[in-house]
């Protein structure tokens, strides 16, 4: 049997398809490179709460309520705050960092009548004070207050006629100043009336009270 040649110089259909596919063969061995990067890795934010002694606190402070235009509500000289402060490093996003079983007071409504500041009692269960952010530069963490006994009221200021609730408490903590600041309250419920109705449930309402913690208490935040 006979077999044709190729000329002289000519390339082989065999050898010419090699050639052609070559390069396809070498584009896909890079495409699993390109699809290779460093492994990614999410920043730990680590809180610490420390302190000097007993961990428990008992302070006082004048607290008052008032409408977000500033109108007063109610006044309460040397409010008590009574509760403790564990030792803690957690890496939960929002732990609760003070804890608070009773507040106390003996106040006066804006027309003068006696009324009174309660909350974190057994009847109302305790309020946990939970970290929400902290500014390195001050020292200072946020803070939000609200019931951890699956009880709605968190405190109250009341007369016999009239009485607000509140379930969620604003505040701050300054380690250089060790002082516990409340700053606003939101209403859950009150008393129909109460104050001409200019109060209504779901209200944010400005709060203060400077709490000093005794002894020393220390919150941080670091991130790694």
């Amino acid at each position: 049997m006979l077999f044709a040649s190729s000329p002289s110089g000519a390339t082989s259909p065999r050898r010419f398809l090699a050639r052609r596919a070559l390069p396809v063969v070498v584009a896909a061995a890079t495409v699993p490179l390109a699809l290779a990067a460093p492994a990614a890795y999410a920043a730990t934010s680590t809180w610490h709460v420390t302190t000097t002694a007993d961990t428990a606190f008992k302070t006082t402070a004048d607290v008052a309520l008032r409408t977000a235009a500033g109108t007063t509500l109610f006044t309460c000289a040397g409010a008590g705050q009574y509760g403790w402060v564990p030792a803690l490093t957690s890496t939960a996003a929002t732990p609760v960092v003070v804890k608070t079983n009773n507040v106390v007071g003996t106040c006066a409504d804006s027309q003068g009548t006696r009324s009174s500041f309660f909350g974190g009692t057994p009847a109302f269960g305790t309020i946990g004070y939970t970290a929400t952010g902290y500014n390195a530069t001050t020292g200072t963490t946020a803070l939000t207050a609200a019931n951890t006994d699956g009880i709605p009221i968190t405190v109250a200021f009341s007369t016999p006629g009239c009485q607000i609730n509140l379930n969620k408490l604003a505040a701050t903590y300054t380690n250089s100043s060790h002082t516990l600041k409340l700053t606003s309250g939101t209403v859950s419920s009150v008393t129909a009336g109460c104050f001409g109705g200019t109060v209504k449930a779901g209200d944010t309402l400005t709060l203060t009270g400077d709490f000093k913690l005794d002894p020393a208490v220390t919150i941080t935040r670091t991130t790694t």
